[in-house]
């Protein structure tokens, strides 16, 4: 059985509704929104790679063991502002793959005709870091960790909603 709060998470045919609980009003999020594509450089276990998903509205990663799902799992996480680190991952460089200096994973959203790509970077000794490109931007432009959680707010995205990201033995 799902309960109010839970249900405010829900997303139904391109609709989402967010509750602001402060003052108990709904927020319509008009349009379809897809994590078309994750890159991590020096994430965990890859050095380089792309994950894309294209338009597809629901994802389960599935294979062999020690192919890398929890890893793509975890930088989705990490990209979209989540803080959240299992028992694993103790601190923000334990995320860089070993012998390396940083991390990134970039993370590409399409929300109706805005494309907005996301950058997370994770130096070692150095606080997590954001970049962000939208459609008619030409670079990347550095961008405060409470300005990427209001856009990703905005987008009615929550990392760590344990219902939209069920990672490895939370299903009994």
């Amino acid at each position: 059985m799902v309960n109010k709060e839970q249900q405010d998470e829900v997303n139904l045919a391109g609709q989402s509704r967010s509750q602001n609980k402060k003052n108990n009003t709904y927020k319509e999020q008009k349009g379809k929104i897809f994590i078309k594509k994750v890159i991590l450089e020096n994430f965990l276990s890859f050095q380089k790679d792309e994950v894309n998903f294209g338009n597809a509205k629901f994802v389960i990663i599935v294979g062999p063991n020690w192919s890398g799902k929890t890893s793509v799992f975890q930088a989705i996480k990490f990209v979209l502002g989540s803080n959240e680190r299992d028992d694993r991952y103790t601190k923000w460089s334990s995320f860089i793959r070993d012998g390396q200096n940083h991390a990134m994973v970039e993370i590409h959203i399409q929300h109706n005709e805005d494309l907005i790509q996301i950058r997370r970077f994770v130096i070692r000794g150095q606080s997590p870091f954001y970049k962000i490109k939208r459609k008619n931007d030409t670079e990347f432009r550095k961008i405060q960790a409470n300005e990427i959680q209001k856009e990703i707010m905005d987008l009615n995205i929550n990392p760590d909603n344990q219902f939209a990201f069920v990672s490895q033995g939370k299903i009994d």
